[in-house]
């Protein structure tokens, strides 16, 4: 698929799309793009909410009694004061004469109501984002196209499960099958194995899981960038677009993982610091298809402006991630246990097949929550620091191809 306006980095608008000035938000004076003829996004119409000349203010004379009012005519006598004329009954207490508030009652028509009040397209001035409620934003898919709150990037992670199961818990599962069907066997010959051959079987079996987990994350990630803008993929178009990025997607996570491994030997403070600054590195290599170290330094970009919320989401999402495992493996961990017991305490294939149950379980329904957090967290930093909630509007509203070649 060809690509379309949206995930490119603002540095790689294509040309045949207007000039929005930096990071895609439209400089003073220029039009918002696709609304010609109307000002700058978030900019209301000139004049606006202003009332007409003279709104507001009664005609002259208005309320002054006529000239005599009040004054009996002559040859009459003067009623009681608050009577009515002979002839006419008294209205009751308290209520207005008929016709009161009418046109021709002395008030004019409308007055007191505001330009337009109850007439159909009054609200927020032509081309303004939002439709129907005035500020509110378009929600093509997962998402509102605006900055999100941490509760927004928590049920946009659960709201595209439920959106595409097939493509998210469905290819979860056939990766983490496939990872635990090739660390069972890995996991016997290790526990049955001694000195360097045991090694060589545990570096083999960390090498497979992370080129399947990255695989996995990359193709969750690319799933739900089309969620954002109300797009289902089914899961062999997920893997198509993500399988020539795959090596160097494996090659990122090897990289990043080393990087955060030298930081947390060296002390504490210095691996967290490099563990949330390189966290957007995945979602930027694959939904801007850029290099390695290119997409490490666009993580750094967008992190950088709002660290400590970054960090802070990281950790909520990692915490009920972890919990949710947990709960999972816990029956499972348990009847491992009860199964090592009945070997005599031999690390037996019954007692492995259940933990790698156990851990295909937790796996298929972790793996996208992570992996939602993590990119809806990417999707928030760009809107935030580089308004692509203006970008991603305009690609829903055009309902083209997808995102992603």
């Amino acid at each position: 698929m060809s690509d379309t306006p949206g995930w490119a980095k603002p540095s790689e608008t294509p040309e045949n799309q207007p000039d929005t000035g930096t990071h895609g938000w439209p400089t003073p004076g220029q039009q918002s793009p696709g609304t010609p003829g109307q000002p700058p996004y978030g900019q209301p119409q000139p004049g606006y909410g202003q009332p007409p000349p003279g709104y507001g203010q009664p005609p002259p004379g208005y309320g002054q009694p006529p000239p005599g009012y009040g004054q009996p005519q002559p040859g009459q006598s003067q009623p009681g004061y608050g009577q009515p004329p002979p002839g006419q009954s008294q209205p009751g207490y308290g209520q207005p004469p008929p016709g009161y508030g009418q046109p021709g009652s002395g008030q004019p028509p409308g007055y007191g109501q505001p330009p337009g009040y109850g007439q159909p397209g009054y609200g927020p001035p032509p081309g303004y984002p939002g439709g129907a409620g005035f500020g509110t934003a378009p929600k093509p898919g997962i998402i509102p196209l605006r900055p999100l709150s941490v509760g927004e990037i928590l049920d946009g992670s659960f709201s595209n499960i439920r959106m595409n199961p097939q493509a998210t818990l469905g290819l979860s599962l056939l990766f983490v099958v496939a990872i635990q069907v090739v660390n069972l066997f890995l996991s016997y010959g290790r526990y049955h194995s001694s000195g360097f051959g045991a090694f060589l079987l545990a570096l083999l079996s960390e090498v497979l899981f992370i080129v399947m987990t990255v695989a996995l994350s990359g193709c969750l990630i690319t799933v739900i960038s089309e969620a954002v803008l109300g797009r289902a993929l089914s899961p062999n178009e997920a893997f198509d677009r993500v399988k020539p990025r795959i090596p160097g997607l494996a090659g990122l996570a090897l990289l990043v993982g080393i990087i955060v491994m030298i930081g947390f030997i060296l002390l504490l403070i210095p691996g967290i610091f490099a563990l949330v600054a390189l966290s957007l590195s995945a979602p930027a290599f694959i939904l801007e298809r850029v290099g390695v170290t290119d997409s490490m330094r666009r993580s750094w970009e967008l992190v950088k402006g709002d660290f400590w919320r970054v960090l802070g989401i990281l950790l909520l999402g990692l915490l009920i991630v972890f919990v949710i495992m947990i709960v999972i493996n816990i029956p499972f961990w348990i009847a491992a246990g009860a199964s090592f017991v009945a070997s005599g305490g031999d690390i037996g294939w019954g007692a492995l097949i259940i933990l790698a149950v156990g851990q295909i379980i937790a796996g298929t329904i972790g793996q996208p929550i992570s992996a939602g957090i993590v990119a809806l967290l990417y999707v928030d930093r760009r809107m935030r620091a580089e308004g692509l909630d203006v970008t991603l509007a305009q690609a829903a509203q055009q309902g083209g191809g997808g995102l992603t070649r």
